[in-house]
């Protein structure tokens, strides 16, 4: 009698210890397995995604939706330079991607003649590619996923004519030299266009300003000169990059110019929607970065899937200002919290 406590007490021991083996080995296949295999996950597919400024926000939006996109189809999506710790020209990025023989790319060209016979290579090797946010109609690219020049011109003109007033003379719009000069001259044209139609000639004096692309510098050294020059200050300053805008933005403040200079930007980012609020910048024209993400996936599946895909693939954009500004906040806000 004097045992039977001590054999109950030597089974619920045992009882217990089979139950903690029994734990932790469905943990292990659970968690720690479930993280081996996910690690050592096989995809179907190999893609890249390659663009100059890739520690934007707007680029890694872009990238975010596009490699939910690939994941969702059991495809890889590298962002190429992400992990270099040199920057590289397009054009590298490019040689790199067709050395390691990547199923699909997707690529932002930037006008050069070597971007150029670098994508059509790419096309002959068997690689499709697809051109997002610039387009390269001298390639053989299958499919481009953004805004055509016509439209751009025509929003951005739409914008600066809401911004005019009786005093406005000179208008600038800020475009970077790296990138296709025919794309920067055909929305030049249209924003041109559009303001003499509804203006008439020569009722402002609309120019454009070319900005080298060779440093991250670059950027805010030459809006820092045009705030400078006092006697050729602009009436209204259109930047069309997100980059630009933020330095316009700080520059009207670090030189006293805050409602003197209208600025026009492009892009949300934090800091831009903050500007508007601030009515350091009027309005900005952002390209939805979700739609141009998801696209350029989609563009490249269907072509490998079909054989065939659409031309052209538009994507929205959005007009914000100080009457919406306060939307695109509180979505921004909700997104860092997720």
């Amino acid at each position: 009698m004097k045992k039977k406590p001590y054999i109950i007490g030597i089974l619920i021991t045992v009882i217990l210890v089979a139950v903690m083996i029994f734990l932790f080995e469905q943990y292990s296949i659970n968690v720690i397995d479930g993280k081996n295999q996910t690690q050592a996950r096989e995809y179907k597919k190999h893609y890249v995604m390659i663009s100059k400024d890739i520690t934007t926000t707007f680029w890694q939006s872009v990238y975010k939706s596009a490699k939910e996109e690939a994941e969702a189809n059991n495809i890889y999506l590298e962002q190429v330079g992400s992990k270099l710790s040199e920057k590289y020209s397009i054009a590298d990025y490019l040689r790199i991607s067709i050395a390691s023989k990547a199923d699909g790319i997707i690529v932002c060209p930037d006008g050069s003649e070597e971007v150029t016979e670098l994508i059509n290579e790419a096309v002959r090797k068997g690689i499709p590619v697809i051109t997002i946010l610039n387009d390269d109609i001298n390639t053989k690219r299958a499919s481009f996923v953004g805004i055509n020049s016509y439209e751009l011109g025509l929003v951005y003109g739409e914008q600066i004519l809401d911004q005019i007033n009786k005093d406005t003379k000179n208008i600038s719009i800020l475009f970077h030299s790296s990138e296709s000069n025919s794309t920067n001259d055909l929305v030049f044209n249209q924003i041109k266009k559009n303001l003499n139609d509804k203006l008439g000639e020569n009722r402002v004096n609309i120019a454009p300003y070319s900005i080298s692309a060779d440093n991250e510098f670059d950027s805010e050294e030459a809006i820092r000169d045009i705030f400078i020059a006092q006697e050729d200050l602009p009436d209204i300053l259109v930047c069309m990059e997100e980059v630009d805008t933020e330095c316009a933005c700080q520059a009207i403040v670090d030189y006293n110019k805050v409602g003197k200079v209208t600025i026009i930007g492009s892009y949300s980012s934090e800091a831009i929607l903050e500007a508007i609020s601030k009515n350091l910048a009027a309005v900005t024209v952002a390209m939805d970065t979700v739609q141009l993400g998801k696209q350029s996936v989609q563009a490249l599946q269907e072509y490998q899937e079909m054989g065939y895909v659409n031309n052209y693939y538009n994507v929205d954009l959005h007009i914000i200002n100080k009457k919406n500004v306060q939307t695109y906040e509180d979505d921004a806000l909700d997104n860092v919290k997720e």
